[in-house]
């Protein structure tokens, strides 16, 4: 038949040698976690690339692999950075061409479009129109009804214009000398916005009590979090900004110590019975039981079993 463990917040205490003195009884704890759940670091241990849906955010239930021992989960995404978009327009005459650059951030810049006027008409002057995301420029005309307006002066009348500012900024070819001709309308392509948004895991901790964090995507960039979970059983994910945007769920190193601590009361950590020659991370809270967890100086690597000696 097993004993009751020890309960180092039974409030025992032990009396001191001074008159009236009683100090709180400490215990020496060990974790121990077995080679085989001290495994590496993986970006997609918990849950491989979710696709994610347009407009919509996505609640993951199903392909969750559970975590190997209480640990620190972590998030990334697939792009990397913001490309913004842009059009060139490529003109009939020589220095005519003009170059568009969204303002909007990555794949918001598509939206864009822009379109050049021959009015058809004798005496025109050069006007920019904005009708929601779309730059109509109405070429200026002499009395011959020939366009008149160079690459350079459209240039400035777009990045003069209040409204087109908020949309894109223009450059001209070389000194933008060239006659600039009608074209259709046409759209801003290549924005692409980087992995962004909160990733919501929920689950358990150690005591199996109910537990959520949430975790902002960067980029490519791995992020981790500072929760140990014992058990995953949904993951939200963002909606996309773009097709073909994933995130993938993984497992950090960082260890769930499986106390409450005030302060840190680690005295050694050991891989494969070997004394780390630094001193591991400790993170502690005297409140938030998944809170407190451990980073050995060494990776783990699901070969050697890990030893955590602490006083609680």
């Amino acid at each position: 038949m097993s004993r009751y463990p020890y309960n180092p917040n039974a409030g025992q205490e032990i009396q001191g040698d001074g008159l009236g003195i009683q100090q709180d009884m400490a215990f020496l704890a060990r974790l121990h976690v077995a080679a085989a759940a001290a495994t590496a670091a993986a970006a997609d241990s918990i849950h491989a690339a979710v696709t994610l849906a347009d407009g919509a955010t996505t609640n993951v239930t199903t392909g969750i692999t559970q975590p190997t021992t209480p640990r620190c989960l972590s998030i990334v995404g697939n792009v990397a950075a913001d490309v913004q978009a842009a059009l060139t327009s490529n003109m009939t005459n020589v220095d005519a061409d003009l170059t568009l650059t969204a303002v909007p951030v990555g794949h918001l810049g598509n939206a864009i479009s822009i379109e050049y006027i021959d009015p058809a008409d004798v005496n025109q002057a050069l006007g920019i129109v904005v009708t929601g995301n779309k730059i109509t420029v109405n070429l200026a005309t002499d009395g011959a009804g020939a366009i008149t307006s160079t690459a350079a002066l459209v240039k400035a009348a777009i990045n003069a214009d209040a409204d087109a500012l908020l949309l894109v900024a223009a450059e001209d070819e070389n000194a933008g000398a060239g006659i600039v001709n009608a074209k259709a309308e046409a759209s801003l392509t290549g924005g692409i916005s980087k992995s962004g948004g909160n990733v919501v895991i929920t689950g358990t901790d150690a005591a199996n009590a109910a537990l959520s964090e949430t975790i902002a995507l960067n980029g490519t960039t791995t992020v981790a979090g500072t929760k140990a979970f014992k058990t995953v059983t949904a993951i939200l994910v963002p909606a996309r900004k773009q097709a073909g945007d994933t995130v993938q769920v993984g497992a950090t190193e960082k260890l769930g110590l499986g106390h409450k601590l005030s302060h840190n009361t680690v005295l050694k950590s050991y891989l494969n019975n070997v004394l780390e020659a630094n001193a591991a991370t400790v993170v502690v809270s005297a409140t938030v039981l998944a809170s407190n967890t451990v980073d050995l100086d060494s990776a783990l690597d699901g070969l050697k079993d890990v030893d955590v000696y602490l006083m609680v």
